[in-house]
């Protein structure tokens, strides 16, 4: 079988002011399926632009990212239905609506896909029980532990089943007890379903989880390891 995305020669590049960054130069990099991979670097080496590229929130300037052997081209509609399809997200601020409860909040890409209200609430309630959260649906997210609204951040990522989570920072805000559960559970979630994580750390020993090490500075991947 052949990787899930493909990176090649992408570059990205930003102006500040009368400068220009470039946060992401002429990388290659293949991804499989099922694999952990870890983004590794200090900050503003290009690791959380690298994820964006890989996740479709933003485009390369120069090269291309293919995705189960397709092309992604910078059509809005394509890469809004990759991102919604595909891909799922977990930020390290969790993005949740405080507002909303636990059930919400893993609704909202199936708001998104158009999908039935009856429908939405059984997938929604069936993901939040894969993470353990299944007693805590009604709860709104602002009265939820730092632990417990990753958890749902990560039940949103699963619920549209994509084939791909990345996640920026994902136990960053997280006390170490609650980032090794996170970490469990995407660990967990790569074995059993067969999903390829991706997550950027700028921790050493977070990264040692993964399947795989990628190292970037100055926008480049300076080198891989098996961490495993």
């Amino acid at each position: 079988m052949g990787p899930v995305i493909v990176l090649s020669k992408v570059s990205k590049t930003f102006r500040v002011g009368r400068e220009r960054i470039r946060a992401v130069a002429d990388v290659d990099l293949s991804v499989q399926k099922g694999e952990i991979l870890a983004i590794v670097g200090p900050s503003g080496s290009g690791k959380t632009t690298l994820a964006h590229l890989i996740g479709g929130l933003s485009r390369p300037d120069e090269g291309s990212v293919s995705a189960g052997g397709q092309m992604l081209r910078t059509r809005d509609k394509i890469l809004s239905k990759y991102r919604n399809q595909k891909i799922g997200f977990v930020f390290q601020t969790f993005g949740l609506l405080p507002h909303y409860s636990a059930l919400e909040n893993v609704s909202m890409p199936l708001v998104v896909a158009g999908m039935r209200r009856r429908r939405r609430r059984e997938l929604a309630l069936k993901t939040l029980a894969a993470v353990g959260l299944e007693k805590q649906a009604k709860q709104r997210a602002e009265t939820l532990s730092g632990g417990q609204r990753q958890r749902v951040a990560i039940a949103r990522a699963l619920v549209t089943s994509p084939q791909v989570i990345i996640a920026d920072e994902p136990t960053g805000s997280l006390d170490s007890e609650n980032g090794e559960q996170i970490m469990q559970l995407l660990e967990r979630l790569s074995r059993i379903q067969d999903i390829t994580v991706i997550f950027v750390t700028h921790d050493l020993t977070l990264a040692k989880r993964a399947d795989r090490i990628v190292h970037m500075r100055d926008g480049q991947l300076t080198e891989a390891d098996h961490a495993r």
